[in-house]
């Protein structure tokens, strides 16, 4: 189940519309909460989504002007594949974020050697409970069938992902015959839970189809377009929209 999730506050978000580098808007805001989070706490917390598009934000932060020791990254979801293979969430990330000023960053990954993401989830459970929480950051995408994360509409292990209650901070999602998941059914995420745990919520939509999709989704079901359970985070939530 969702549980009590509170998703009568669908407008309070905040949305920067921008043609103009938004890659620079949301790195500067990502920078701007770590720098934050180390200054009232000495460390700051950074979940990251894969795929083409953040990467150029991902480049832009790497070099920019923060105590990178002092800050764990980690991944939103992850294809269950090794980093040898062109799926790997991980892989990007560690070309894209963790290089030039942020080399010295702590990197958690979310894949471990297990055969299946079920199996895995204990590992990974314990490997980011080494990491602070709550999240000072998490940094969403969303693809043109309204998943976010690895919550793919339809998939198997998307109602325990969504659950609201549950004290787990990722889920095994099986997403065989989903046409958003493309090549990679098998995937490891973090649960709604530990989402909206985050101090602030970044979400990504290049583009005017995904735009399109996230707005219908406004008054749509969380399983048939999960990206609305962000809506729930309010004035957490910001939505970068443009050209990335």
């Amino acid at each position: 189940m969702v549980g009590n999730l509170n998703m009568s506050k669908t407008d309070n978000f905040k949305h920067i519309k921008s043609d103009s580098d938004v890659s620079e808007r949301l790195a500067r805001m990502i920078c701007k909460t770590l720098k934050e989070a180390i200054s009232i706490r000495g460390s700051a917390s950074l979940m990251v989504s894969g795929g083409n598009s953040p990467i150029p934000v991902y480049k832009k932060l790497s070099k920019m002007d923060l105590d990178w020791s002092r800050v764990t990254i980690s991944l939103v979801d992850d294809r269950w594949v090794n980093r040898e293979s062109e799926g790997s969430n991980a892989a990007s990330i560690l070309q894209a974020l963790i290089q030039n000023d942020a080399v010295s960053a702590r990197f958690i990954d979310l894949k471990t050697d297990n055969a299946t993401p079920q199996e895995g989830l204990n590992a990974v459970e314990t490997a980011l409970n080494d990491m602070p929480f709550p999240y000072d950051m998490c940094v969403m995408g969303m693809g043109t069938d309204g998943h976010t994360a690895s919550w793919f509409p339809d998939s198997i292990g998307l109602k325990e992902a969504l659950d609201i209650t549950s004290r787990s901070k990722v889920a095994a999602i099986n997403a065989s015959g989903c046409a958003g998941a493309g090549a990679f059914p098998h995937r490891i995420t973090l649960t709604l839970p530990a989402v909206m745990s985050a101090r602030a919520i970044a979400l990504y939509i290049p583009g005017p189809e995904k735009l399109a999709v996230f707005e219908q989704s406004e008054h749509a079901s969380v399983y048939t377009s999960p990206v609305t359970a962000l809506r729930a985070a309010g004035s957490r939530l910001t939505v970068f929209s443009g050209n990335l």
